[in-house]
């Protein structure tokens, strides 16, 4: 549903982010 959405949204965006960040180091 859209409320589970939100709530693994966060999650999945620092994921990603950290990713780039390692990558980018």
């Amino acid at each position: 549903s859209f409320l589970e959405y939100l709530s693994e949204f966060p999650e999945k965006v620092l994921q990603r982010i950290g990713q780039v960040v390692m990558s980018e180091n």
